[in-house]
């Protein structure tokens, strides 16, 4: 409070004090934004799961994408991919 000694700096202070509050309420947002759409991927996920002939079609899929792959060691495979056999198994 010593540094504040006149109206410039109460005002820069403040300004600093706002622009902070603000991003921090932006980063807050962006977060649960985050949070919300990983929910939403989860209960779909889930709701996949639970479905026998959606299981089915991606277990054909999957030993495609295997006998691809055993074929051409050096293909790649898509992150989400990976992610859906991952939560599926």
């Amino acid at each position: 409070m010593e540094l504040l000694t006149d109206a410039t700096s109460i005002y820069i202070a403040s300004e600093c004090s706002i622009v902070i509050v603000l991003c921090w309420l932006v980063g807050g947002a962006l977060l649960l934004r985050k949070g919300q759409a990983q929910m939403q991927k989860w209960r779909s996920l889930e709701e996949n799961a639970t479905d026998s002939g959606y299981l089915k079609r991606k277990e054909e899929q999957y030993e495609r994408l295997y006998y691809r792959m055993s074929r051409n060691p050096e293909m790649s495979v898509p992150k989400e991919l990976i992610e859906e056999m991952q939560h599926l198994v």
